[in-house]
């Protein structure tokens, strides 16, 4: 598709997290009451970002032509309890056709004062996967600090902001 500003993006241990601990919400249709709390607690932006990342999943369905990364080291870096849900990702993703290798960690030298150890590894993973999106909700960190990052690496956004770029060609696939 000409000018389709995306051909895949990295999720982030920060996005997966939302998947893992709100899988109803994601996989079965909508949010139980329990997940319905959980939505209500969370800060404005978010919840929003929840919520794009909801409107995400209906798109990939219904054939969003890019592709979702997910790696074994997203997964090893969430908590205990969301580790199974993450490890059900993991396994729709390889089902799916997208990327879920982990990639060398070799790139370009200013992400290391740019990023802390486990966020660089991650960054690294999404560059060597070729995606040219970094999705995070990680404001406090990886967002703060993406100036940091070379131009030519994978660009760092937030749901929402991956959803203001989407937003053309939403209309294909919701």
């Amino acid at each position: 598709m000409r000018d389709y500003p995306f051909q895949s993006v990295f999720l982030d241990t920060c996005v997966v997290h939302y998947f893992a601990t709100l899988p109803n919400l994601f996989f079965e249709g909508g949010p139980d009451e329990e997940e319905q709390r959980r939505l209500a607690r969370l800060r404005p932006a978010h919840r929003e970002d929840v919520l794009i990342l909801r409107a995400m999943m209906d798109m990939l369905d219904r054939g969003i032509p890019h592709d979702i990364v997910v790696t074994p080291c997203v997964i090893r870096e969430l908590k205990p309890q969301a580790k199974p849900y993450g490890i059900e990702l993991l396994g729709w993703c390889r089902a799916m056709g997208f990327i879920t290798s982990e990639g060398p960690h070799t790139f370009f030298d200013c992400i290391a004062t740019a990023l802390d150890e486990s966020d660089r590894h991650l960054y690294l993973e999404a560059a060597a996967n070729g995606c040219d999106a970094f999705l995070t909700t990680d404001y406090s960190t990886i967002v703060r600090r993406r100036h940091l990052l070379p131009s030519t690496a994978p660009q760092v956004l937030t749901p929402s902001e991956w959803w203001e770029r989407m937003k053309p060609w939403a209309g294909l696939f919701l």
